[in-house]
């Protein structure tokens, strides 16, 4: 039998909880402060942030170097819609004509190269903050960037490209982002050129960032 007195009331008769039963919830601990309160308040908005942001299919916002407030909105909508490229490229991914037109012959070898560009590109665009340089106005060039950087640079063509379709503003940031996060190199450029290395030489092609941009923009 468990017996309960009341703090301070000896004198009192104890009270028989004979039979009775208990049970725990969790909650705020007894007593606990309004700090205390507010803390545990923010960690759960903190814990739901971190959750949702998990289940967001989007990219982190990126930060600029110069241009114009519209060229800024314009380089952002174009970070959006390549991490939806490079999304929709892995999803489609497969031994099928489409992949042996960009890549070449199918190896399970060369196949997951491609796969693994096109996942670094995603990952690393969801969990690290890029920045865009819109300073360097050269028209002879959509974009340039290195190995590992977090910096990529948007040159003069790509203002002029179309929003959707083959060398789009959406498939420079493919084209960039294979550069710095995958480290991609440049063996040929343009559609006939990255047919031809596909095959000719698909252990190169499965290495070169204009093939992921064009197999990503579905040509």
């Amino acid at each position: 039998m468990i017996q309960a007195y009341i703090r301070g009331s000896s004198n009192k008769p104890a009270v028989s909880t004979s039979g009775a039963k208990f049970s725990v919830t969790s909650g705020p601990a007894p007593h606990a402060t309004a700090a205390e309160l507010v803390r545990q308040q923010e960690r759960l908005y903190r814990d739901q942030d971190s959750d949702e942001a998990e289940l967001r299919d989007e990219p982190k916002a990126p930060r600029f170097n110069g241009g114009s407030s519209s060229e800024q909105t314009t380089a952002a909508a174009a970070h959006r819609d390549g991490y939806q490229l490079c999304q929709a490229a892995l999803g489609r991914l497969a031994n099928n004509a489409e992949y042996k037109e960009w890549f070449g012959e199918y190896t399970g070898e060369r196949f997951q190269v491609v796969k693994g560009n096109f996942a670094d590109v995603r990952d690393r665009m969801k969990a690290d903050t890029y920045t865009y340089d819109l300073t360097d106005r050269n028209p002879s060039l959509y974009g340039y960037t290195y190995w590992d950087s977090k910096t990529i640079w948007l040159c003069g063509a790509f203002w002029t490209a179309a929003g959707t379709g083959q060398d789009s503003k959406p498939g420079v940031i493919v084209h960039e982002h294979t550069h710095s996060d995958a480290h991609t190199s440049d063996h040929a450029y343009g559609p006939p050129a990255c047919r031809s290395l596909a095959r000719n030489d698909p252990d190169r092609a499965v290495r070169n960032a204009d093939s992921h941009e064009y197999y990503a923009e579905g040509i």
